[in-house]
């Protein structure tokens, strides 16, 4: 099996048929690093991305929310040039390379794509806003679970999410909570780093 089947196989013969099989399911929102490479894709692997992860959210027919990650980018301190701007996405998508505030069933939540010099100032705005119980982003907070056994030295202090009842994060590939922000992790084994971590 090529590597990459793996990764179309959890989509296409669990994702996408329990979505469908859960019209309660409203919205799809993917907090980041939905690419591997920072700098490049190679033509197969955009044409497969294309024909079998976007067509297959194109069919679940929900609006689709991608917050940028930091494989998501080209440029290290910008979120300017990003794999969602350049690939086609389903006609119901929101591209968030920029702290916002979107409403989701009727709630108003916070989106928090990665953090770079450029977006600093926008970020910690955004922890202050009035009114928003939840946020959602793609977030390097220190003292979180990396992989089994590697805890996050660096990244924001997790005291800068307070007045949010509820965080979710991806980025961290090793799912864990403290109870209020939670890391989703990741649905599959990318590296060797997640082997046997459920």
């Amino acid at each position: 099996m090529i590597f990459n089947e793996f990764f179309y196989d959890f989509y296409e013969n669990q994702f996408f048929p329990y979505v469908k099989s859960h019209p309660e399911i409203t919205d799809f929102l993917h907090l980041g690093d939905c690419l591997d490479r920072r700098k490049y894709i190679n033509y197969k692997i955009a044409k497969d991305f294309r024909e079998r992860f976007i067509k297959g959210l194109d069919e679940l027919n929900i609006p689709c929310h991608f917050i940028v990650g930091n494989h998501d980018i080209y440029y290290k301190n910008t979120l300017e040039v990003n794999c969602y701007n350049e690939l086609t996405l389903p006609e119901r998508s929101g591209v968030y390379d920029e702290p916002t505030i979107i409403s989701i069933d009727g709630y108003d939540v916070a989106i928090i794509p990665w953090l770079t010099t450029d977006n600093e100032d926008q970020v910690y705005g955004l922890t202050h806003e009035p009114g928003v119980q939840v946020a959602f982003g793609h977030l390097e907070i220190s003292g979180f679970e990396m992989h089994s056994g590697i805890m996050s030295q660096t990244g924001i202090s997790k005291s800068i999410f307070h007045k949010f009842d509820m965080v979710m994060s991806g980025h961290f590939h090793k799912r864990s909570t403290d109870g209020h922000i939670h890391y989703l992790g990741c649905p599959y084994e990318m590296t060797w780093a997640d082997c046997n971590d459920p």
